[in-house]
């Protein structure tokens, strides 16, 4: 899709931190993140919604991979997994990185301040957990 932005991203028109990469799937950190490692994954092709993804399952295995990466590089206690569909007309899931005294997710984003990620920090996460 022309103006879509994680279109963009995929094509390497827009920049990204990316994560994780392979043959149908992107995974790259959310800019505005509500935690630290905060990622969103995304299939390659434009689906508006992850309902449309045929694969569901791959797409899921993608998630647990990326998933179990950020709790171990992370040393997080649980990573959260949120679908919202309305921001972005791309398929996306977040995948949010919660540790310690950790509430449902709903309430928890809904209580944290998302301030946009520096390039240091980015970089760093990247490092860290960069799959690719």
């Amino acid at each position: 899709m022309e103006d879509c932005i994680f279109c963009k991203i995929v094509k390497g028109e827009a920049p990204s931190y990316k994560i994780y990469e392979d043959e149908n799937y992107f995974a790259f950190l959310d800019l505005f993140p509500h935690s630290k490692g905060h990622t969103l994954v995304i299939p390659k092709k434009h689906y508006d919604t992850v309902w449309e993804i045929p694969e569901k399952g791959e797409y899921f295995e993608v998630l647990t991979k990326v998933r179990e990466n950020m709790r171990r590089e992370l040393n997080v206690d649980y990573v959260d997994m949120a679908i919202f569909g309305r921001g972005v007309s791309h398929a996306h899931t977040h995948l949010i990185p919660l540790d310690g005294d950790w509430k449902r997710t709903i309430e928890y984003v809904g209580e944290l301040k998302s301030e946009k990620l520096d390039e240091k920090s980015a970089e760093e996460l990247v490092d860290k957990l960069s799959m690719s």
